[in-house]
């Protein structure tokens, strides 16, 4: 279990870290980025907490220092944090949360789905609009529609016997609201973020203890819902923008006490997100028109940082310690290696 820990420890700060500077460029460049390439940037957030390998240069001059990587520094302190008691315990509770938080969202889940019930719509006209969204989507999976009164909300449920939730109050809206309610839920769906949406909750389960990645998968989620809209958009007319955003504000006092036990994937996801999401629709055509030029640019930027993370340093050549010779003074110690040129300089830290 110490193993797990550390690695995952390890993988936290990094994502942490990637986590912040796609933060910081995100709010930098709202505007200038479209909801395609700011969802490309957190898909290098998630790898990052995944996937443990890193690319690793060779330094052409190992002769005056040795740059090591951040696991590196952590296996060398590995050693004392296992000795030491309270590294244990918090080792103990991590698992324990993570094992809680794990159970509460099994429960909380069986119990939505329990109060969510079985209840189809049967109305013909609604269900063939839903079937006209489903072409417009390039979408031929059977998606029922279910009448529930638990979530008020639209939201996208299931992922395998997928689900679009809805009230009879939303039953009633018109065809046009209904039609845009649909292919919001829908672009979900093709963009296959439930799974995503999953993958998010697994991560967020195991990194409990880790605040800024809470922080950061919300607004993963808000540009979710961003990605969705832009989809829908790609569908319909341009004279139908404004319809489409005019269906999303009329949707927002619906949600404004809607509690979320479970995450879920609904047409709206706050006030603040909803104007932010009415002014990207309002940038569309911009994207749109930069469509290319905008690609490239968050492209390098993204592989530069994606570099800069996934890259660690050794030394060209390992020393072994048995066949070095070492001269210290009042600040350095320096190692030569027996029969060779090389020198390691390590100075003292006052």
């Amino acid at each position: 279990m110490y193993q797990v820990f550390y690695n995952i420890l390890y993988l936290s700060i990094i994502g942490s870290i990637l986590g912040i500077i796609v933060l910081i460029l995100r709010k930098t460049f709202d505007k200038k980025i479209s909801p395609t390439w700011k969802f490309a940037m957190w898909i290098l957030v998630l790898i990052s907490l995944f996937v443990p390998f890193r690319f690793t240069l060779e330094s052409q001059n190992s002769h005056e220092f040795i740059v090591s990587s951040g696991i590196d520094k952590i296996e060398l302190t590995k050693e004392n944090l296992i000795a030491n008691e309270s590294g244990k315990l918090f080792i103990y509770i991590w698992f324990l949360v993570m094992v809680t938080i794990f159970l509460c969202y099994i429960i909380t889940s069986a119990v939505m789905k329990k109060k969510i019930g079985k209840e189809e719509v049967k109305d013909k006209k609604i269900l063939g609009i839903l079937e006209n969204c489903k072409r417009q989507m390039e979408i031929k999976k059977d998606i029922k529609l279910i009448k529930q009164n638990y979530k008020k909300v639209p939201c996208i449920y299931g992922l395998f016997n997928t689900k679009i939730l809805v009230t009879e109050e939303i039953l009633e809206k018109d065809e046009q609201s209904l039609n845009y309610i649909f292919m919001h839920e829908l672009a979900h769906f093709k963009r296959q973020d439930l799974l995503l949406n999953k993958l998010l909750i697994l991560i967020t389960t195991i990194h409990w203890f880790n605040p800024i990645l809470w922080f950061c998968f919300k607004q993963v989620r808000q540009d979710m819902e961003l990605k969705a809209d832009e989809m829908v958009l790609d569908k319909i007319k341009k004279d139908e923008e404004k319809n489409y955003a005019k269906t999303l504000v009329g949707l927002l006092p619906i949600s404004q006490e809607e509690k979320q036990p479970v995450k879920l994937l609904c047409v709206t996801d706050g006030k603040k997100n909803m104007e932010r999401r009415i002014k990207m629709i309002k940038l569309s055509d911009k994207f749109k028109e930069y469509k290319a030029l905008i690609g490239v640019t968050t492209l390098l930027i993204v592989l530069c940082v994606g570099t800069f993370i996934f890259t660690r340093i050794k030394p060209q050549e390992e020393v072994n310690i048995n066949s070095v010779q070492y001269f210290e003074t009042p600040n350095r110690i320096v190692y030569k290696e027996k029969g060779l040129d090389n020198y390691y300089v390590f100075t003292r830290r006052k």
